[in-house]
């Protein structure tokens, strides 16, 4: 992500911040990727640069208009059911434990057959960010389950002292059955405007670097067993005999 020969003295700074920058960014992403949302799981199209594969991840990106901030995906197979994938991708509250830098998540209330949380993060070295954001779930008719989410500020709590509030974003995971239905295929799509005074170089140059860390710890996260009894819905994982 930089060069020691173009940054010379700085070269430790600025990498540094470009990792820093990316976990943030990550934790943003991964709450939900993007819309709007194909009804089937996407193949590679000419639109997207695809970057090199980690861990069995092919990661890509490409120009989001009227933004300076690359939207970025990964997919990559989990060797679980697209259910247990969900379910926690749906426990939301519980992001303070497994997913740093996530510091506080709150629901706020149910909207329909969807759910409405605010996240504070508080990354090393930049500001803390604060959103709030509209998760939905939905099961498509090929079978394929979808947890979509976008940023709302409508109703969102105010923003904290020395808290930078973020206004864009949005994303979905679209989880495929494989191996009938024992492993997922599971497709991550987001974009973000992250505000404050990061450069958007250091964004996009970070950003899919981070991703294979993300699927690291969804696939760890698959393996604790409260997962087998829970039911993932919007508002969070429901326990169910």
């Amino acid at each position: 992500c930089c060069r020691r020969s173009f940054i010379g003295p700085h070269w430790v700074v600025a990498c540094r911040a470009v990792t820093l920058s990316a976990r943030f960014v990550r934790v943003l992403f991964v709450a939900g990727a993007c819309l709007p949302a194909a009804a089937h799981a996407e193949e590679p199209s000419a639109d997207w640069a695809d970057g090199a594969a980690h861990d069995g991840i092919r990661l890509g990106s490409r120009v989001r208009a009227g933004s300076k901030i690359r939207e970025v995906r990964a997919v990559a197979t989990i060797d679980a059911s697209p259910e247990r994938v969900l379910a926690v991708l749906s426990d939301v509250q519980r992001y303070p434990q497994f997913m740093p830098p996530t510091e506080e998540t709150q629901l706020l209330r149910k909207d329909g057959d969807a759910a409405i949380f605010y996240m504070l993060i508080n990354p090393p070295v930049v500001s803390r960010r604060d959103y709030c954001i509209r998760v939905a779930f939905e099961r498509l008719p090929s079978g394929l389950l979808r947890s979509t989410w976008r940023a709302i500020n409508e109703g969102c709590l105010l923003p904290k002292s020395n808290t930078v509030r973020v206004t864009e974003t949005d994303g979905e995971w679209v989880l495929e059955p494989i191996d009938d239905g024992k492993r997922t295929r599971a497709y991550y799509r987001c974009h973000i405007e992250i505000r404050g005074h990061i450069p958007s170089w250091m964004v996009n140059s970070g950003a899919t670097s981070q991703l294979p860390a993300v699927f690291a710890a969804l696939r760890r996260a698959t393996t604790d067993p409260r997962y087998a009894k829970c039911l993932g819905t919007p508002a969070g994982c429901i326990p169910h005999d």
